[in-house]
């Protein structure tokens, strides 16, 4: 059995929705769409930025803006992606700083909030995803119980937590 206290934070709710961006295969699908396409885009109205400006000044500034444009657009996408998030969990009026207990005893995670509490099968894991600053355990593909890094003491923990979870889930 693991016993778990903890306060997530809105930095914690940040990673997660990172984590979906950037390991959902649909996620990943739709921001090689977004992050390239743009940049193609952009250097797809060269031509007809030549054909539209005349003036020599105009044409090399339409290109230089055509040129720059996708490339800072790259650069600068994964900063652009987090002030999305940002705005997302902002503009929805969430308090996203909860206090949580979070028993993990033999046949079900017990998760207790200000708000209530919540009874998950391990059978109900459909996967556990996990980065450099938490390990989440899947109900759904948009929807996990986030466990941060933090609560572990050490590292030897953290393994004995993944072995059990792995072993409840058969993930």
């Amino acid at each position: 059995m693991h016993k778990y206290e903890y306060t997530l934070d809105d930095n914690d709710y940040l990673e997660f929705n990172r984590y979906i961006f950037y390991k959902s295969p649909v996620q990943k699908k739709n921001m090689i769409w977004v992050r390239y396409g743009v940049a193609a885009i952009s250097l797809l109205m060269l031509p007809f930025a030549a054909r539209l400006f005349e003036d020599n000044l105009a044409l090399w500034i339409s290109y230089v803006v055509l040129v720059l444009l996708p490339v800072l657009w790259i650069v600068f996408f994964n900063r652009t992606l987090t002030w999305f998030i940002k705005r997302a969990m902002k503009s929805e009026n969430i308090n996203f700083n909860r206090k949580m207990r979070v028993n993990f005893i033999d046949n079900q995670i017990i998760e207790v909030t200000e708000a209530g509490e919540s009874r998950t099968n391990y059978h109900n894991i459909e996967k556990i995803g996990v980065d450099k600053n938490a390990i989440y355990l899947f109900i759904n593909e948009a929807q996990a119980l986030i466990v941060p890094e933090r609560v572990f003491e050490n590292d030897d923990k953290k393994v004995q937590f993944m072995e059990f979870i792995k072993n409840k889930t058969g993930k």
